[in-house]
């Protein structure tokens, strides 16, 4: 994938990049979307900085996932702030995924999350840190999805409903994107670095024969409405046509019988 391509950016801790960030950009791919990924798409001998500063910048949308050891790396950090920079730009959007932290320690740097970040400001300068406390503080006034464990929800579930309202911000702020989309098959994620036992490669494969009935069902559902909403206005239109008729063709009657009766 080029740089330029890059239709969202994704921000993560390097800890939960083999489990949930994988299958988030795995589900974006078969979706038809362009995800980027620094163990994805950055190639031995690149500039990691660079690299991400120009993804950032070329990104049409970025979902930020913040776990408990977003805010101890500088580098997840810096990323927040360029992202929030590209945010200045109307259609771009942003979706923040509140991974087992709440928005109040994201937002005000409290609990577990706080801790890493108060461990991290030492080694950095007052101006640096500041940009920082204001990045994180911004992250967390955005309304996002948060993942709790007293949710009770398997996470292939909770990717589903983050995807699903990616999807629908992407298409709203972009919406040219939606044939384009349409008229590419979806693509299959093959560079993950992910050995995977027989009961997981199954379970995966039960998942995304669930995801596909859920859109056959999402896509059944739709054609059901709009063809009850069909109906509905062609018996409107029946009904006000039996009440309108008999009143104009009385109306002509009556005119009728005037004019023979005028002198």
């Amino acid at each position: 994938m080029a740089i330029e391509d890059c239709d969202v950016f994704l921000s993560f801790r390097g800890e939960i990049r083999r489990n949930f960030t994988c299958h988030v950009s795995r589900e974006l791919k078969r979706k038809g979307f362009q995800p980027f990924m620094d163990s994805e798409s950055i190639k031995p001998g690149d500039e990691i900085h660079e690299i991400i500063k120009k993804a950032i910048k070329h990104s049409k949308s970025a979902i930020v996932i913040l776990s408990d050891e977003f805010a101890s790396s500088k580098h997840c950090l810096n990323e927040l702030v360029l992202i929030l920079e590209r945010n200045r730009m109307p259609e771009y959007f942003i979706i923040p995924v509140f991974y087992y932290v709440e928005t109040d320690d994201v937002k005000h740097r409290l609990g577990k999350f706080g801790a890493a970040f108060e461990q991290m400001k030492k080694q950095h300068k007052y101006y640096q840190v500041e940009e920082w406390i204001t990045a994180l503080a911004s992250i967390g006034g955005i309304l996002g999805k948060e993942i709790k464990e007293q949710n009770g929800l398997m996470e292939s579930t909770i990717i589903e409903d983050i995807l699903d309202t990616f999807e629908q911000k992407f298409y709203d702020h972009y919406p040219k994107s939606l044939q384009n989309h349409q008229l590419m098959p979806p693509t299959t994620s093959t560079t993950l670095n992910i050995v995977e036992s027989p009961a997981a490669a199954t379970s995966s494969r039960l998942e995304d024969t669930g995801s596909s009935s859920r859109l056959i069902e999402k896509e059944w559902k739709t054609k059901c409405k709009k063809f009850v909403r069909d109906v509905c206005v062609c018996i409107c239109v029946f009904i006000t046509l039996l009440i309108i008729l008999p009143i104009i063709s009385e109306r002509n009657q009556k005119l009728t019988l005037y004019e023979y009766d005028s002198p």
